[in-house]
């Protein structure tokens, strides 16, 4: 089964190296495996992920350019700041997130996937941050189930 999520991946855009998709099915097993416990994101298998995590947050990453600076705001079980660490390696991916165990689980995926272009920012957003200039500023939010069936599972707002 490992491989046919990374064929699907590769199917699904051929700009994804193998090794990329061998990383996000990584970060998805390592993920659903952390949730058991902590309950970090709604979904409950890796079928749940890739259809509506994965594959939503794709479209939205072949967008963004390499030299980006990224700020994923609330970035939660690390959808889409993880995986923009992954498939955008020169991008400066910056992951906020203010609750602890989100910020653990995010700096262990960091760690475990080797992703020297992502930081992990624990703290909320307000006037007296100094995170720095961005080129992107994003959030996921999660769109109510009864929305999925117009295909709508997230909505994305760029500041």
């Amino acid at each position: 089964m490992h491989d046919n999520y990374i064929n699907l991946l590769t199917d699904f855009d051929n700009a994804i190296s193998k090794n990329q998709a061998t990383q996000i099915n990584t970060f998805v097993d390592s993920a659903l495996e952390f949730n058991k416990k902590h309950n970090i994101f709604v979904r409950s298998n890796k079928e749940e992920v890739f259809e509506k995590d994965i594959f939503d947050c794709l479209p939205l990453i072949k967008n963004i350019d390499e030299k980006d600076k990224i700020l994923d705001l609330g970035s939660g079980g690390g959808f889409p700041g993880i995986l923009i660490g992954i498939l955008k390696p020169q991008a400066q991916t910056r992951l906020l997130e203010k609750n602890q165990k989100k910020c653990y689980f995010l700096n262990k995926m960091k760690d475990l996937l080797s992703l020297t272009n992502t930081k992990i920012i624990k703290t909320t957003l307000n006037n007296k941050n100094n995170l720095g200039q961005f080129s992107l500023i994003l959030s996921l939010i999660h769109i109510s189930e009864p929305t999925r069936r117009y295909a709508i599972s997230y909505a994305v707002f760029c500041l």
